[in-house]
């Protein structure tokens, strides 16, 4: 559980987290109850102090994120091209996601590289 208050949007670490021990009734299959559950995860609302956690309520955090520009690349037969575009969406590694290339405003689909690259269909 949070020692304290953490934000929507907070990257947990090990010092963010207390452990207590629990009656069963308020233990639920998606209540945390390894800190390695939640290490390293994003918060996806407003966790309050003191209150269990819910793996629900946390998800990878993105390789790349709504808004920000990436770099893509576009590589077919001998032919290959390389670019910025702005991400539509956020995204963690392996997930396909929408890219808008700002010279032909074209929406692009591409899969999420660990480097936070974009590699375009």
């Amino acid at each position: 559980m949070p020692a304290g208050p953490l934000a929507k949007g907070t990257v947990i670490q090990a010092a963010d987290l207390t452990s207590r021990t629990l009656p069963g009734n308020q233990v639920f299959v998606s209540t945390v109850q390894m800190p390695a559950q939640a290490i390293g995860r994003q918060t996806t609302r407003a966790l309050p102090a003191g209150v269990p956690i819910s793996t629900l309520h946390l998800r990878q955090p993105p390789v790349v994120s709504r808004g920000s520009v990436v770099d893509f690349r576009f590589a077919r037969g001998g032919v290959q091209l390389q670019g910025t575009a702005q991400a539509l969406e956020d995204g963690v590694a392996g997930q396909s996601i929408r890219l808008l290339n700002p010279a032909t405003r074209a929406t692009l689909v591409g899969v999420v590289q660990p480097g936070g690259l974009v590699l375009v269909n």
